[in-house]
């Protein structure tokens, strides 16, 4: 069974909280105001946006004692003559200022661990002055407070990136135009397309009416959960695997898992080493470069196991026994079921986390984070 009024719980038990989001506002905020009012750095910045899981609407509610985390992008003028050491270092003395003891060199990003909030920093250059018009088009949407608002009152239809994004991702010139990272470990920069993610992400939860961003938070639950799968895929790349497995047209999450899971045994079930992904914008790069072997076949097993539960549940005849079934898959955050002895859904309970239905809630699936 589909199940639609529990997966809204669901949901609701596995995105993060308000005050989580407030958290990562806040952080966010403040690094990016800092880095535009800085007299040594202002001058090379084009613009900041926010990337990764969050502005895609796909993150998770942080586990036990782990923070929620940020991704801030910084587009910049370095000419990409300066080293990536070089160029990374210009940005320390901000750090030492304002983030004393509490950040760190990373490969690719400056990482900095607040007592609420992870942030890194993502120092990039922009080629060209049309991919400078573009980085701006989607900073003046993150500085006013649309974040927010997207945040809490986002569609169930799909991102809210702006129609002329869109459709600078449709035209191969800005497909053709990444970014650069600066990347110290491989001193080199590296092409990277976080906006065309972002509008990949978009254009895949339209396709799968509004879904999609819901089916890849619950399967990275799912991963999060499973004490069998302590290495990768996860993150992004898990993400990247879903989006090429989830089934356009799907109309519920449930359907959406199910089918997820077993295409990615139908397409993948078979290897031994994971598959070349190529990230979106970015042909050169595999996205499941860094997954082992031996991480990939443990995460194809365990996906074949969730493939039997998750369409065992969606073919369940009662409520009682797809909550049940659904619960094993996704655990305890799914509600339990208190159905009537004719099988009809009465209500919805989540043990042990004494959530209460709030009065005059959503009256339409929630799904973003």
């Amino acid at each position: 069974m589909e199940m639609k009024n529990s997966f809204e719980t669901f949901m609701q038990e596995i995105r993060p909280t308000s005050n989580q989001s407030g958290d990562m506002r806040r952080g966010y905020r403040t690094l990016r105001n800092r880095l535009l009012a800085d007299a040594r750095l202002s001058p090379w910045i084009v613009g900041t946006f926010l990337q990764g899981s969050y502005r895609r609407s796909t993150a998770v509610r942080p586990k036990g004692d782990e923070r929620s985390d940020v991704d801030l992008v910084v587009v910049t003028r370095i000419p990409q003559s300066y080293s990536p050491t070089e160029a990374q270092a210009l940005f320390y003395p901000l750090m030492r200022a304002h983030y004393a003891d509490k950040w760190r060199r990373q490969g690719r990003s400056i990482g900095i661990s607040l007592s609420y909030v992870d942030l890194d920093l993502v120092i990039t250059s922009a080629p060209t002055t049309a991919m400078e018009a573009v980085v701006k088009s989607v900073s003046a949407l993150d500085n006013v407070d649309l974040w927010s608002e997207l945040n809490e009152t986002r569609s169930y239809s799909g991102l809210d990136l702006p129609a002329t994004i869109l459709a600078k991702a449709e035209q191969p010139q800005w497909k053709q135009e990444p970014l650069y990272i600066p990347n110290r470990d491989a001193e080199r920069w590296d092409p990277t397309h976080p906006l065309a993610q972002i509008s990949w992400t978009q254009g895949k939860n339209a396709r799968t009416n509004g879904h999609y961003v819901n089916v890849v938070k619950a399967l990275k639950w799912w991963r999060r959960n499973n004490p069998n799968l302590a290495g990768h895929p996860k993150g992004y790349p898990l993400e990247h695997l879903i989006g090429q497995c989830c089934p356009d047209g799907i109309n519920s999450i449930a359907a959406g898992i199910t089918l997820t899971l077993e295409t990615i045994i139908t397409q993948h079930g078979w290897r031994t080493s994971p598959p070349d992904l190529r990230d979106h914008g970015v042909s050169t790069h595999n996205v499941m470069g860094r997954v082992s072997n031996a991480d990939w076949q443990a995460f194809i097993s365990e996906v074949r196991t969730a493939a039997e539960i998750a369409r065992r549940a969606l073919n369940a005849i009662t409520t009682q026994a797809s909550a049940d079934t659904w619960r094993e898959l996704l655990g305890n955050r799914f509600p339990e079921s208190t159905s009537s002895s004719n099988g009809l859904l009465k209500g919805t309970t989540v043990s042990g986390l004494g959530f209460q239905p709030k009065p005059g809630g959503p009256t339409k699936p929630g799904g973003f984070a």
